[in-house]
């Protein structure tokens, strides 16, 4: 079976916050914009994430691979509303020396309460929900 290439690998557009990477579109009153967690060939989830417009979004329903919406105030580095600006967001990616996956001791981060939940349809099936009380915060961030 020949395998699909990575969405965060062929979109052209840049990997920002404040634009789809499919098409470029930044976020308006009509045009919603949301996170994309991708996963590995095993459906397991790595921190590579993409920016797509609702539109755009039709992207991921064909597609082989995993691909899990994130909610807007998860604890991910790289994508929290507090990472814009710090200078260790790259391509929505953390590149902090204090992340335990960048070989570091740990970046603390305080999030809101996970609420949790499913949503199920007949096409789709079912997908997990997470949702959380408020932005999360970076005690690492450091401004540009």
């Amino acid at each position: 079976m020949p395998e699909w290439p990575r969405l965060s690998e062929t979109l052209s557009h840049p990997r920002t916050l404040v634009a789809c990477q499919a098409c470029g579109r930044g976020e308006l009153p009509s045009i919603n914009l949301a996170v994309w967690q991708e996963h590995d060939e095993a459906d397991r989830p790595e921190p590579i994430f993409l920016v797509l417009c609702d539109a755009c979004a039709r992207l991921i329903e064909p597609h082989p691979r995993l691909y899990r919406r994130v909610d807007r105030w998860a604890p991910a580095p790289g994508i929290m509303p507090t990472c814009s600006g710090c200078r260790h967001q790259d391509a929505l990616r953390c590149r902090s020396p204090l992340l335990k996956a960048n070989g570091g001791p740990g970046l603390p981060i305080r999030s809101g309460v996970a609420a949790h939940g499913f949503a199920c349809s007949r096409k789709q099936g079912c997908c997990e929900l997470i949702q959380y009380s408020r932005p999360a915060e970076c005690d690492g961030r450091e401004g540009a």
